[in-house]
């Protein structure tokens, strides 16, 4: 099998890697999210198509598999299941990242508690995009990085 790179893969390629600006993080939240809007690219059908092809491309999709790594993919699908990119890091990434951690708990009286770095808020709304706060963790796993999933 040849490694030449059909031309219409190649320019499906580049489109994607100009889209985020080689950032495989950015791309990354780009193929989790397909509708989310990257700065610069149309807004229309023409940036779903690098997508599409991957779907029906082994060639590609091999490219783009090796390009992004598992742990952007992983990282990104679950930073779709918060409110806001925020509220993901101060969850989740709040040690690497150097921000106040939020935290899910039950209260002893069994409300449900949003603490801010170890003393209890009971905050109701994200304090960087405003949206009402679930009753629950985010991501319902054992893995939840409280450990109350």
């Amino acid at each position: 099998m040849s490694d030449a790179v059909d031309p219409e893969c190649e320019r499906l390629r580049q489109y994607l890697l100009a889209g985020c600006s080689s950032d495989p993080y950015l791309l990354a939240l780009w193929f989790v999210d397909p509708l989310h809007r990257v700065p610069g690219n149309p807004e229309a059908e023409e940036s779903q198509l690098p997508f599409e092809h991957l779907d029906v491309c082994q060639q590609c999709e091999r490219w783009f598999y090796d390009t992004v790594p598992s742990e952007a993919l992983k990282r990104q699908a679950r930073m779709l299941q918060y409110c806001c990119s925020s509220m993901f890091a101060s969850v989740e990434e709040w040690e690497r990242r150097q921000v106040n951690r939020f935290a899910y708990s039950i209260y002893p009286t069994g409300d449900v508690c949003w603490s801010i770095d170890g003393r209890p808020t009971f905050a109701s709304y994200c304090p960087w995009c405003s949206a009402r706060l679930p009753d629950k963790p985010f991501i319902s796993s054992p893995d939840w990085p409280n450990g109350k999933g």
